[in-house]
């Protein structure tokens, strides 16, 4: 018992200094905005075809990319089913996902889920956070592998929580 506590206190403690040593500038386009921090570098084009931004962060292996994508394309789908089709790309045997929150950010509905994959490089931590505007949804892909998954899943969060539409 004592020594889950004290693993439970460790973790507390990164977490806490992760989140409060980050320093983040706010990126995005015309449509939207978030704030990322400010060691993350743009990597346009590189990662997802059709990308608004894409930034990684090669020190603490982290990488973001942000897709918007006209709801008219997906005259069937509700902010669900949207969530629903996103996250299968990202899935294979032995992944784990569940949604852990549904809800409003900034105004927007929103749905967050987390996810982690495993393939022959190891596990891959993912946040993805989708949006819904009256036209798009947009898509806010976060990951992260093993050696820094704790830290960056704090970042993740707030990444996703200062998405806003402009």
């Amino acid at each position: 018992m004592k020594k889950n506590i004290s693993i439970l206190s460790i973790i507390s403690i990164v977490i806490l200094l992760s989140s409060c040593s980050d320093n983040f500038i706010e990126i995005g386009n015309d449509d939207f905005s978030l704030k990322a921090p400010e060691e993350m570098i743009e990597n346009s084009g590189m990662i997802f075809d059709g990308a608004e931004i894409e930034y990684q962060y090669d020190s603490l292996d982290y990488y973001l990319v942000v897709l918007k994508e006209n709801k008219e394309a997906y005259p069937d789908y509700n902010l669900a089913d949207y969530q629903e089709e996103n996250v299968s790309y990202i899935l294979q045997e032995g992944s784990e996902s569940f949604v852990t929150e549904k809800g409003k950010i900034n105004n927007l509905e929103t749905i967050i889920t987390d996810v982690v994959t495993v393939d022959e490089d190891g596990e891959t931590t993912w946040k993805v956070a989708i949006f819904e505007s009256d036209t798009d949804f947009y898509t806010v892909w976060t990951w992260t592998g093993p050696d820094f998954a704790i830290q960056n899943i704090v970042t993740m969060d707030k990444i996703i929580n200062t998405f806003t539409l402009k």
